[in-house]
């Protein structure tokens, strides 16, 4: 519902609690003359492989966290800024978040002190989550790869394209947008109560995947201004220490809209808009900016038939049960089982364990967030799966909700040696992955 409602994870306070392996030497013994070995390159270790997978690591997190430090240099370096922290961790400890979001300020004081780990450590949840996230097409080509005979492709294009027409909906003579971008390479995502980590972190899935990515932000916050200067400076040309030039994405594979409302206020028929995607919109002038900012009562335009989309509830769906209530979060989640498509990604991110807790009744009983979750969207949802076609949505029949991947607690840690003007914490989440589609045979809920 809102990121300024999200509280600080309380993780330890360091930069990380994993070390790489030493590397220890090796040596053959052995009585017996041995064979020259070939003066070709040594075989792959896996030492080698995990350095290097380290040291990519670090490299990723430290270009995400350059972009925060080059949007919000001015503000971690002003005099005050220390003074401004604690008084907005006093007002988000009250849970006084007008108090604390009163001004822009207070906006960027929290993104400069909170968004960037968050940032990085969403960013490796899409990477892990990548082959749900991909189109049927970019699935196969990843699984394929380039290997097969020209008739083999033949083969695998057909079945690309069966896929492309079931899954994703597409209808005749839309298979391209305006940009040049065939619509199944194009990742389409409602983040639901996130700016300022959210599109950092999609930002490094668009550059990593080299997928397109069509993104709507909605928040009850003012982040419009904060989301605009993060993407001016995602699509920089940032000057790196040995003097290479690199802007992280492209304008054309990444375009956002912020959508400034309250989430548990909309109705059926605005949150169908939300879903339903016009690319046509997104034909700007060059050097026009494609963040699109609306804060009025209309949703961005959209097209008549809704398309699968991945939408997000990073950090968020605890506060919508603790702020909003347990019956309006209620609501708005049968609200989205009752509008999006079949093909639907529906991903959790909180926190773990008995900080993710709603209270229920007079008695105000306790029960932790997944269980409410899946009561929700799960339960209910096996029990009132459709049987009797909807008019309007005749392709929902026998749909639901099912759980593809689910981790109660995991951590996210920063590398060693990061650069960045304040100290940051590793954190903790708990992750739950959803598919709306039809139910599969002999499967449980």
């Amino acid at each position: 519902m809102r990121e300024k409602n999200k509280r600080p994870d309380r993780a330890p306070v360091t930069n990380n609690s994993r070390k790489p392996p030493s590397k220890s030497s090796s040596s053959k013994k052995g009585g017996g003359t041995s064979k020259p070995s070939k003066k070709n390159d040594p075989p792959r270790t896996p030492l080698k492989e995990a350095d290097e997978e380290d040291i990519h690591e670090k490299a990723r997190q430290q270009a995400l966290l350059d972009v925060f430090s080059s949007t919000f240099g001015s503000v971690l370096s002003a005099p005050d800024f220390t003074a401004q922290l604690q008084q907005l961790k006093a007002a988000l400890f009250r849970r006084d978040f007008e108090e604390a979001f009163r001004n822009e300020a207070a906006l960027d004081v929290y993104a400069a002190r909170w968004s960037p780990t968050r940032a990085m450590c969403y960013g490796r949840i899409f990477r892990q989550i990548d082959g749900h996230l991909r189109p049927p097409r970019r699935r196969l080509d990843t699984a394929k790869g380039r290997e097969g005979n020209e008739s083999e492709r033949g083969i695998v294009s057909e079945i690309q394209d069966e896929l492309a027409n079931v899954e994703l909906g597409e209808q005749s003579g839309s298979s391209s947008n305006v940009s040049g971008h065939e619509d199944h390479d194009t990742l389409r995502v409602l983040a639901i109560g996130g700016a300022a980590a959210e599109i950092v972190a999609f930002a490094d899935y668009v550059a990593d995947s080299g997928i397109r990515a069509d993104i709507t932000l909605l928040d009850v916050g003012p982040w419009e201004s904060v989301v605009h200067r993060l993407r001016a400076v995602l699509e920089s040309d940032p000057t790196s220490e040995d003097g290479n030039k690199s802007a992280l994405i492209k304008a054309s594979d990444f375009h956002v809209d912020f959508v400034q409302k309250d989430v548990l206020s909309l109705d059926k028929e605005y949150l169908t808009k939300l879903l339903i995607l016009n690319d046509q919109d997104r034909n700007n002038s060059a050097g026009e900016p494609d963040v699109t900012t609306n804060a009025g009562n209309d949703p961005p335009r959209r097209l008549d038939n809704p398309n699968p989309v991945l939408i997000t509830l990073l950090f968020t769906l605890n506060e919508l049960y603790t702020a909003g209530g347990i019956k309006l979060t209620t609501s708005f989640l049968r609200f989205l089982t009752d509008t999006v498509a079949p093909g639907t990604l529906l991903l959790v991110v909180d926190s773990p364990g008995s900080y993710s807790e709603a209270a229920i009744g007079k008695e105000a009983k306790k029960y932790p967030m997944q269980w409410l979750l899946d009561h929700t969207i799960l339960s209910v949802s096996a029990k009132e799966a459709q049987t009797v076609p909807d008019r309007d949505k005749p392709e929902t029949v026998g749909c639901k909700w099912e759980k593809i991947e689910s981790c109660d607690s995991a951590w996210f840690r920063l590398s060693e040696g990061l650069r960045y003007p304040i100290q940051l914490e590793n954190m903790r989440y708990q992750l739950h992955l959803y598919r709306y589609g039809p139910s599969s045979k002999g499967a449980g809920t």
